[in-house]
């Protein structure tokens, strides 16, 4: 093999080698970035499972205030009831009173016509 040759060959293997030690450089960046991307992937892990855990909590929350909704929609629905009963029944009583306003106001003109009956009465006895 001729000095040439030699000389050729020994550069393609310096290459190489310059190749290879920034392969290995690069494989060393991209192990280390893994290995950061790992950690933080466990740490997004460990917050994915906390906001899990309160996720349960807040619908477990929800379904006390859906079933207390529920209780207050049933106590709403007996107060409407109740409250059209007293509509009727205050009604009711105004009309009584109403009627009963109309007879005592002739109660009292009646009176007052007996007592003027009396007074006249009383004023020709004298």
């Amino acid at each position: 093999m001729s000095s040439d040759r030699m000389t050729e060959v020994l550069r393609y293997l310096t290459a190489i080698s310059h190749d290879v030690g920034e392969l290995r450089t690069g494989l060393k960046e991209l192990r280390q970035e893994v290995t950061e991307l790992r950690a933080d992937f466990g740490g997004l892990r460990g917050d994915f499972e906390v906001l899990r855990g309160e996720f349960e909590v807040l619908r477990g929350e929800f379904g006390v205030l859906r079933a207390d909704f529920g209780v207050l929609r049933g106590e709403f629905g007996e107060l409407r009831g109740e409250v059209r009963e007293l509509r009727a029944e205050v009604r009711t009583l105004t009309t009584r009173f109403d009627r009963l306003e109309s007879r005592v106001l002739e109660i009292r003109a009646d009176t007052r016509d007996l007592q003027d009956r009396v007074s006249a009465l009383e004023g020709k006895g004298q």
